[in-house]
């Protein structure tokens, strides 16, 4: 497959996934999403953040970190997590790191953290090797070469991101890059950090 073959079908799934986003902010009256999201949360920036009627359970995912240990999502259970699926390859991904790494220096500790986890195939050098080239101060660096992490959580498209409760449940979830230390965005998760946001 050529180069431009490539981009393009990988922009088509994140238009598709643009469009599922926003058909599920419009599914009734009684849903959570449409309830409470879009005046009080969902607004600016995060207006097509897709918040779930119900909590769903999340897989224990494993991935490696920078020193090629197995680590599995449930070492971090009992903190909000913003889990982010990124690739090198992707502008978009490219585009939304510096944000994701600014959110953690400012939300990160105890209570929350973003779990960015590289895809790209050729291991985690390639994705260090981009945390150097822009400067990430506090994102750890996460990878799964193997693309496991991403067919366990049905991602439909980079980046995809996903917002998980304390007890391990996804509430949320975003097709696309984010302005995410945005005002916008720091009311949203700081809302689901104190237990404001529906499902956490």
């Amino acid at each position: 497959m050529t180069f431009v073959a490539t981009f393009l079908s990988r922009t088509l799934l994140v238009c598709i996934a643009l469009l599922m986003g926003l058909s599920q902010l419009s599914i009734g009256p009684s849903s959570a999403a449409t309830k409470e999201a879009p005046e009080k949360y969902n607004r600016g920036t995060m207006r097509f953040f897709v918040l779930r009627d119900e909590p769903k359970p999340l897989p224990d995912i494993s991935f490696l970190d920078s020193e090629n240990r197995v680590r599995q999502i449930s070492e971090w259970r009992g903190r909000v997590l913003l889990v982010n699926l990124w690739a090198t390859w992707c502008a978009p991904c490219r585009e939304e790191m510096p944000a994701l790494d600014r959110l953690q220096g400012i939300l990160g500790g105890e209570d929350f953290e973003v779990i960015a986890i590289s895809i790209d195939e050729k291991g985690l050098k390639v994705a260090g090797d981009f945390h150097k080239e822009i400067g990430v101060k506090n994102l750890k660096l996460f990878g799964d070469p193997s693309n496991r992490v991403y067919r366990e959580l049905r991602a439909i498209g980079l980046p995809m991101t996903y917002l998980i409760n304390r007890s391990q449940e996804e509430t949320a979830w975003y097709p696309g890059a984010l302005e995410w230390d945005s005002e916008d965005a720091l009311r949203l998760l700081r809302a689901a950090i104190d237990g404001n946001l529906p499902g956490h």
